[in-house]
């Protein structure tokens, strides 16, 4: 599984396949953390004072397959 958030690749947490109140049949869901690019700021200057934008894109892939286009998250 790979997660981009932003463009960043996101560490995965946990990821499980189960029922979720108020959602029929089975929901995947998966925890990730958000990555911060002042963490890259040592391999590329460019990063040094980014910031991520209160809203960015999120893509997921599964065993090749890619998630739909337009899947957004709030940054805080």
């Amino acid at each position: 599984m790979n997660v981009d958030i932003g463009g960043f690749y996101a560490d995965g947490i946990a990821a499980s396949l189960g029922p979720v109140a108020g959602l029929p049949g089975p929901v995947y869901q998966i925890s990730v953390y958000v990555p911060q690019p002042s963490d890259f700021a040592a391999s590329n200057p460019y990063y040094q004072n980014f910031v991520m934008p209160p809203t960015v894109a999120v893509s997921l892939e599964v065993n090749g397959a890619r998630s739909q286009a337009g899947l957004a998250l709030s940054v805080k």
